[in-house]
């Protein structure tokens, strides 16, 4: 009977380690709605999506924000995760691929950019979804981790050399894409400054995500 007992005990320890060892589920998703996309990270948001897709067959309309240097950049993974400390703990969030093509994790964002004749960004219209699709996403069965933020608050664009940028701010912070509108793509670098972080005893963070492409026929509204 006693052996019974502390058998039972071990196995209560056990299960009580295990449980501990498990990462929290991440929450704190920033978004002016609460509409749902049920995206991918290799492409088509599919019907539900809030964002329409203009590309034609086989191209997907899902952008990447990667790092052009490296297929695993530990200083890519903390840009990440310095810029979710607005709402999310960074021992909260897994690793993540720099790969523009990884299909496991990576950070993926579809937009609508709305220009006017002058290459002016329509605001109201303009709009962007980023997921960061972590280790914790199949090891843990958990969702990507949202930013979603439904209006833009500047933006120009050159319509002659298709230089321009774009920046979409929210209470916690901005997000701003510098780049050009070139054979198909709108690529550049993406930035960011948080009002806010959830770190105790620390500033709210600053600098660069790293680099981004989409396809324009994804991102561009004329």
């Amino acid at each position: 009977m006693k052996n019974s007992k502390i058998k039972i005990a071990m196995i209560t320890l056990g299960l009580l380690v295990i449980v501990g060892c498990k990462p929290p589920a991440k929450s704190g998703a920033r978004s002016f709605t609460t509409t749902q996309r049920q995206d991918v990270v290799n492409g088509d948001s599919g019907n539900s999506s809030v964002f329409q897709d203009q590309c034609a067959s086989g191209q997907s309309a899902m952008g990447t924000i990667f790092d052009a240097n490296s297929s695993y950049s530990p200083t890519f993974e903390q840009n990440i995760k310095s810029f979710l400390s607005a709402t999310t703990l960074p021992q909260n969030v897994g690793t993540i691929s720099s790969s523009p093509n990884d299909p496991t994790t990576g950070v993926r964002f579809q937009a609508v950019i709305k220009l006017d004749q002058s290459g002016r960004v329509v605001l109201e219209s303009s709009k962007i979804s980023i997921k960061i699709y972590d280790s914790f996403v199949a090891s843990q069965n958990l969702d990507p981790i949202s930013v979603t933020i439904n209006k833009a608050s500047e933006g120009q664009f050159n319509t002659q050399t298709g230089m321009g940028a774009v920046t979409f701010k929210d209470s916690y912070g901005e997000i701003r894409f510098d780049g050009q509108v070139l054979n198909g793509f709108f690529k550049g670098s993406v930035t960011y400054t948080n009002n806010a972080t959830v770190v105790e005893n620390a500033s709210a963070s600053s600098g660069q995500m790293g680099q981004f492409a989409i396809a324009t026929c994804g991102a561009i509204q004329k």
